[in-house]
């Protein structure tokens, strides 16, 4: 009903009726459509960060580039996946409790990369501030964002500046620690 609809048509009441149940039992769970929505959100952003983590973890030894196209191109291909997904985390927050789903999902996608810089030998000395990692995961997601918002999905060439933003800006600090 999201997809087809998108958030904002989308109701408790016809989703109690497609689903065959009364009303007060979706309320019981979901105060309102937002809630439900951003449970529906937390649910895709959990598996967009388990799935940023395993990649994170298997290559941990692969170029900055390597890395950031894995991981760009997962998170792209999931998105594009999944148009439920693509509506609620991309087109969205559509509600504070969304927003700060949006915001622990994006931490935990931070982690992961960051565990995936430090790992490298040798350690590129980064600085501690700014947060390098989430940095490079938010120009990732504002260019996959960017994509879906104008073209209704993540594109190649949107994903290549997505790619090249990351890797520019991390070739920047790292040159800059090393000086």
């Amino acid at each position: 009903m999201v997809a087809a609809l998108g958030p904002e048509q989308t109701s408790i009441p016809e989703i109690a009726k497609a689903a065959g149940i009364p009303r007060a039992s979706l309320y019981q769970f979901f105060p309102d459509k937002y809630v439900l929505l951003a449970c529906l959100a937390e649910r895709h952003l959990s598996a967009v960060a388990e799935l940023v983590e395993a990649l994170c973890l298997r290559h941990a030894d692969a170029s900055i580039e390597r890395l950031s196209k894995a991981l760009v191109d997962a998170a792209s291909d999931y998105y594009d996946r999944h148009p439920v997904a693509a509506q609620l985390v991309l087109g969205g927050p559509h509600s504070p409790s969304a927003y700060g789903a949006l915001a622990a999902a994006m931490a935990r996608i931070s982690a992961a990369v960051r565990g995936a810089l430090t790992e490298r030998q040798p350690a590129p000395r980064l600085p501690a501030r700014p947060d390098v990692a989430a940095l490079m995961v938010e120009m990732a997601f504002a260019c996959m964002r960017h994509g879906y918002l104008t073209e209704g999905r993540i594109t190649p060439p949107v994903r290549r500046e997505a790619v090249r933003a990351q890797v520019a800006y991390f070739a920047a600090l790292a040159a800059a620690a090393g000086r």
